[in-house]
């Protein structure tokens, strides 16, 4: 098997080819490689940055802080970073910090927050659907800080990821509605000549009809394509041609 036995053997099919297959190459390189590197560098800092805020706003409350160092903590946690806080004194964690059904912005938020908290935590993004928050259990109970999804999650990789594909969808449809205005003509012609040179053996080069006549005749049965299902049994089997609507 030949690389030549899988190429298009229709113009229309090589001429679509030469414009389909670089098209597609460009959006794999581009989504793969050059995005997914772009979105996992973005998605990275992002976690890092959210769990050093979390580790700034709870670095002054030590392990058992009382009702004022709470309040310093929300007022802070507030006033510069827009986290809400909330201590349930007396409770506990009860659920573990298993990654096997999380996403990837999850676990990087995860290894983010391991490497800035030494007490034990809880990451919970599936609660809320605008929020997500991290519990620190403390002796003296769980305190609970909220951030904005989009602090982790951003919708931008799908906008873009649509806006390539969809646009190259539209581009590649134009291109197809005028590569077939300008692959219906050179089939045309190529069966008028078809025709022409089936006429012309025919009648063995001598005896030929007027000129003008068989000019329209050939034209007409180029633009139909009926002409060349007779012309194989005409010309005595010599030539292999086939019918093009």
């Amino acid at each position: 098997m030949q690389l030549r036995d899988y190429l298009p053997k229709t113009l229309f099919g090589r001429m679509l080819s030469i414009i389909l297959l670089p098209m597609v190459l460009v959006q794999v390189i581009t989504v793969f490689i050059f995005y997914e590197r772009h979105w996992d560098t973005v998605t990275r800092h992002m976690a890092q940055n959210l769990a050093a805020e979390f580790a700034i706003v709870t670095r002054n409350i030590g392990t058992q802080p009382d009702k004022a160092a709470i309040a310093e903590a929300t007022k802070l946690g507030w006033e510069y970073f827009n986290f809400p806080i909330n201590f349930q004194e007396g409770a506990v964690i009860e659920k573990s910090n298993s990654a096997a059904d999380d996403g990837y912005a999850e676990n990087i938020l995860k290894l983010a927050l391991g490497r800035q908290f030494k007490q034990s935590w809880q990451l919970n993004t599936t609660t809320d659907p605008n929020l997500i928050f991290v519990d620190l259990e403390l002796n003296n109970g769980v305190l609970r800080i909220y951030a904005s999804r989009k602090r982790i999650f951003s919708s931008t990789s799908w906008t873009f990821i649509g806006w390539t594909v969809g646009s190259s969808i539209l581009l590649f449809t134009v291109a197809l509605v005028f590569l077939q205005g300008q692959v219906r003509p050179i089939h045309r012609a190529r069966l008028y000549w078809h025709a022409l040179l089936f006429e012309m053996g025919a009648h063995g080069g001598r005896d030929l009809p007027d000129l003008h006549q068989l000019h329209l005749h050939c034209r007409a049965n180029a633009r139909s394509g009926n002409c060349v299902l007779a012309l194989p049994r005409r010309a005595g089997g010599n030539w292999r041609y086939y019918r093009h609507g």
